[in-house]
C-alpha cells in the first residue's frame, strides 16, 4: 500500500509522487514504532491500514468518479460547463482529490 502498489491513482488527485512519498511516511512512522518495540506487526500493519486509508481512500475515490465523466466528450463538456459558473464548486473538488500538505 505504497505509492503504484496502493492503487490507481488518477491525474485529478494531484501529484502521485506526492502521494507515495506521504503513503512512505506514513509507513515509515508504524514501521519505526514496530522496530522500537512499541507495537506488534499486527498493530502496525493495522495502524497504517487505518492511517492511508484516513489520509488517500476519499481522494482515490472521488478522483475515481470525477475521472468517470471525462470518458466521452458531450460528458466532459457538460461537466465542465455545469461546474464552471461556480469557483467555489470547482474549490471544493480540488480540495477533496488533493489533500492537505504533509
Amino acid at each position: 500500500m505504497i505509492g503504484d502498489a496502493a492503487g490507481m491513482i488518477t491525474p485529478l488527485c494531484g501529484n502521485g509522487m506526492s502521494m507515495a512519498l506521504h503513503g512512505s511516511k506514513l509507513a515509515a512512522e508504524h514501521i519505526h514504532a514496530y522496530l522500537q518495540g512499541n507495537i506488534s506487526r499486527t498493530e502496525m500493519e493495522e495502524q497504517y491500514a487505518k492511517q492511508w486509508k484516513l489520509h488517500f481512500a476519499g481522494r482515490l475515490k472521488t478522483g475515481r468518479i470525477i475521472q468517470s465523466l471525462f470518458g466521452k466528450n458531450y460528458l466532459s463538456n457538460f461537466f465542465i460547463s455545469t461546474i464552471k459558473p461556480f469557483p467555489r464548486i470547482v474549490s471544493f473538488l480540488i480540495k477533496q482529490t488533493h489533500g492537505k500538505p504533509f
